[in-house]
């Protein structure tokens, strides 16, 4: 089995959850908040004029009950991959197709409560993606009202968001590759590989190349799963690892030569590439 097709059946829990690390906690706690959603994201498909129903699940994981609020964002992805959320409605948004069953929940410790909500999508919609967010949010007791209609009036203190995209219409990515080179992350020199989705929906690239140093080293490099929206042109870093099952960063002597295929939705690109 190949060093990618092993990590998309192996390996794809690890590279999620570090993906998610880098754009929205659903396990966020601070002072007063200690909340966690599952699951981490939604990747739906739908024709216009359908209705979606599906189900998140909450749970808060302090020793004390908490109340939360329920509502929806905008969001965006900056070219520091950050996750950016905004609460007016952006151009093009889809957030009134959202239908939430509620606005707000009482959470108790280490027990689990279901948040129903739907999707509404309408006849006329176009091909396209819509993208929003979910947000649970944390109040403190304080008299001073944040959210319109709102039966708790208290500032923020924290916030988790699931993700939910809708491929509607058939909208699909089109990536392509652009270039092989090496990059910085983190402060750190690392290979990248940067991509192009020329497409009408989010995608990711999956699986790991194999490397070898200068020194003989054979190293596994998988490929950051972040997301590359419609239109984006994005680096994503290739992270050395010794192998697919621990996150042990091996010392590499470059150049290095790397070998392999990194998959998408709907395709692929096969990499040869020698690294200084």
């Amino acid at each position: 089995m190949s060093p990618s097709r092993w990590l998309c059946v192996h390996g794809r829990a690890f590279i999620a959850a570090a993906l998610l690390g880098m754009l929205v906690s659903t396990q966020a706690q601070s002072a007063g908040f200690a909340a966690a959603a599952s699951p981490s994201r939604f990747e739906l498909q739908a024709g216009p004029g359908e209705v979606l129903s599906r189900t998140l699940e909450l749970q808060h994981i302090g020793p004390e009950g908490t109340e939360y609020v329920i509502r929806s964002a905008d969001w965006g992805l900056t070219e520091e991959k950050g996750l950016e959320f905004f609460d007016a409605l952006q151009p093009g948004s889809c957030r009134p197709w959202l239908r939430l069953e509620r606005r707000s929940v009482r959470l108790e410790p280490r027990v689990r409560r279901k948040l129903r909500f739907e999707v509404h999508v309408p006849a006329d919609a176009p091909v396209g993606e819509c993208r929003l967010a979910i947000l649970v949010e944390n109040y403190e007791q304080r008299a001073i009202p944040l959210i319109k209609d709102s039966p708790i009036q208290l500032p923020l203190t924290g916030r988790l968001g699931v993700i939910v995209y809708i491929a509607v219409g058939g909208a699909q990515p089109r990536m392509s590759l652009v270039t092989v080179a090496m990059g910085e992350e983190n402060g750190e020199r690392v290979p990248m590989v940067t991509v192009r989705n020329d497409g009408n929906a989010h995608g990711r690239l999956e699986g790991a190349l194999r490397g070898t140093d200068a020194d003989g080293r054979s190293v596994f490099f998988p490929v950051s799963t972040l997301p590359v929206l419609p239109g984006q042109t994005r680096r994503l870093p290739l992270l050395p690892a010794e192998n697919l099952t621990t996150k042990k960063k091996p010392v590499l002597r470059y150049p290095v030569t790397l070998s392999g295929r990194l998959d998408w939705d709907n395709g692929g690109f096969d990499i040869e590439a020698q690294l200084p």
